[in-house]
């Protein structure tokens, strides 16, 4: 009879299972290596940025403010009429800054690359 108990399976285990407290929930496990690689790669982002590219970044957001304001100059009748040139400039440059931008993070992430 005992060699029938031996050969049996056993399907459970008797393991407790500590619950976390309520202090400790806000708390997520990472394995020391994860922490790590995290911590490298925040490393590398880039701190600084130049003052040019500062002032281009104001300067898009004083165009698009200039480009949603010509939606309702166009139904307006008595518009002045030096308003709507003054504008063009604006929108060309920072479409300009836009596109120079736009080349100079694809050129940092193609020098992280290789």
């Amino acid at each position: 009879m005992n060699d029938e108990v031996s050969s049996e399976l056993k399907w459970t285990q008797e393991r407790r299972i500590v619950l976390p407290s309520e202090d400790s929930e806000t708390l997520l496990p990472i394995r020391k290596a994860d922490w790590e690689r995290v911590k490298r790669r925040l490393s590398e982002i880039p701190r600084t940025t130049s003052w040019l590219s500062r002032a281009y970044s104001i300067f898009f957001g004083i165009s698009g403010t200039a480009a949603f304001s010509t939606i309702p100059l166009f139904s307006l009748h008595d518009v002045p009429p030096w308003v709507i040139p003054v504008l063009r400039p604006i929108w060309k440059a920072s479409i300009a800054h836009y596109k120079r931008e736009e080349i100079q993070l694809k050129r940092q992430s193609a020098q992280k690359r290789g």
